[in-house]
């Protein structure tokens, strides 16, 4: 379980993210085409280089 502290600061990133504009979307449905800027929240490149050739 996350600290709350962490949780608090996350929301308040998540907050500033769509006030400046971007589209804050979960890691596992996300949609890179929903807007100009899109935020991914816990996302990890380590996660993604498994795929790639």
């Amino acid at each position: 379980m996350r600290h709350e502290a962490e949780e608090q600061a996350r929301q308040l990133i998540d907050e500033r993210l769509v006030q400046a504009g971007w589209v804050v979307q979960d890691y596992k449905r996300f949609n890179l085409g929903a807007s100009v800027g899109v935020a991914i929240r816990e996302f990890s490149v380590f996660t993604c280089t498994k795929n790639m050739p």
